[in-house]
């Protein structure tokens, strides 16, 4: 079972408006960008008891509900990116903010320009760091490799005077329930070699078939 759950609060006040303005934030602009998200931690919440407890989906006790959920919006152009975090819990007043360990670079709304103002500033807002911020902290993300590898792909053959395309759709760039290691730069790029027998309507409306070419 592939699943991470929400609580129903944190999803509807906080994650589903932070989707929404990245994906008008990407809309903005021109840019090409990967999305990456995942968990980490273990939510734990405060019994009646005064005692803490770790909180499971099931009865049986086989899926933990995730203590954070974070989301990578990477800027493949600027090869940087910024990373969302949220806590998932069901009350404002658990200490979310002690579960982050990098710098918060959204408060005072740095780093966040076009993303919804509510996410920020609510008692429990959506937190902010920048890539090397997080990767310091919680380790180096592997679809951000992948990426860095076919950047240097590209530009080792742009040296040779060849003209690779990378597919611009970022979330093409992760195939859908594989690994990222199973990626190839085979499937993102191609080679001047292909693009030299594909000409443009311009071009083709110029170009003289063989039997034009015998009356000239």
């Amino acid at each position: 079972m592939n699943t991470a759950p929400r609580w129903k609060k944190f999803n509807d006040d906080h994650w589903t408006v932070l989707e929404e303005s990245v994906r008008y934030w990407m809309s903005e602009n021109d840019h090409r960008y990967m999305i990456v998200s995942g968990t980490y931690g273990w939510l734990s919440l405060t019994t009646a008891n005064a005692d803490r407890r770790r909180m499971f989906m099931d009865e049986s006790e086989q899926i933990p509900v995730p203590e954070v959920f974070w989301k990578l919006m990477y800027d493949i152009d600027r090869m940087d990116g910024i990373v969302f975090m949220g806590t998932n819990s069901p009350h404002e007043e658990e200490e979310s903010k002690n579960s982050f360990l990098c710098e918060n670079i959204c408060k005072n709304r740095r780093g966040n320009n076009n993303m919804s103002p509510e996410l920020f500033y609510a008692p429990d807002s959506i937190y902010c760091c920048d890539l090397s911020g997080f990767q310091l902290m919680y380790g180096e993300l592997q679809p951000v490799k992948v990426v860095k590898y076919l950047r240097e792909q590209i530009e080792a053959r742009q040296k040779v005077e060849k003209t690779p395309v990378i597919i611009t759709k970022s979330t093409n760039l992760l195939k859908e329930k594989k690994h990222t290691e199973s990626l190839r730069i085979e499937d993102y790029l191609y080679s001047s070699e292909e693009k030299k027998h594909t000409k443009s309507p311009e071009e083709k409306k110029h170009t003289k078939s063989p039997e034009e070419k015998k009356h000239t």
